[in-house]
């Protein structure tokens, strides 16, 4: 590959990469009121009596309102707990309970800050149930992974551009010397 089409890579990598740093930057700051919902279907002897299922929830907007539908279970005994999390640490719940004869129980709870939320489910005697979690969240909060990548390829694409930006024009010296030589040899002359 010539130095020209090195650097023309280089800069299509560089405008490419600074989009997907901009993208990972700005698109998780965009929230808005978002649901989900799963079934969890019912356990033939679980181990120890129980089981326990776990839901992240994506950094909610501070004073936002979080509820939770929990349905589908029969008479046995569910708990729950809603807590804030902060990198790999659940914090005090925010909300907590136990649910016993159902069909159903809602609950809900306010954010306190700009925080990611562990939602935990305790579910005794293999009881299936169905949960529908609801708040306002960035649907693009995953995007966050790739701002490392995104400044490496941005580091990378810059470095190949200068690099190859240099290159040219010593590439272009080194040719016309090698020309020069050749001309010269082919008349006889001395350099």
């Amino acid at each position: 590959m010539k130095a020209t089409q090195a650097r023309k890579a280089s800069i299509t990598l560089l405008v490419a990469s600074a989009l997907l740093l901009l993208l990972t930057l700005t698109l998780p700051q965009y929230k808005v009121p978002e649901t989900a919902t799963q079934v969890v279907p019912p356990t033939a002897n679980p181990p120890g009596g129980y089981m326990i299922y776990g839901y992240g929830i994506p950094p909610v907007v501070e004073g936002s309102t979080i509820s939770v539908a929990l349905s589908g279970f029969g008479p046995r005994l569910l708990e729950y707990s809603l807590a804030p999390t902060q990198g790999n640490l659940i914090l005090n719940p925010i909300a907590f309970g136990r649910v016993g004869d159902g069909p159903a129980e809602n609950f809900s709870a306010i954010a306190g800050g700009n925080y990611a939320l562990e939602l935990s489910i305790i579910a005794y005697n293999g009881t299936g149930f169905t949960i529908a979690y609801h708040g306002i969240w960035s649907p693009y909060d995953f995007l966050v992974v790739y701002i490392s990548p995104a400044v490496f390829l941005v580091a990378a694409s810059l470095a190949g551009t200068y690099y190859f930006g240099t290159r040219i024009p010593r590439q272009r010296n080194e040719e016309r010397v090698e020309a020069e030589l050749r001309e010269a040899k082919a008349s006889g002359a001395r350099p």
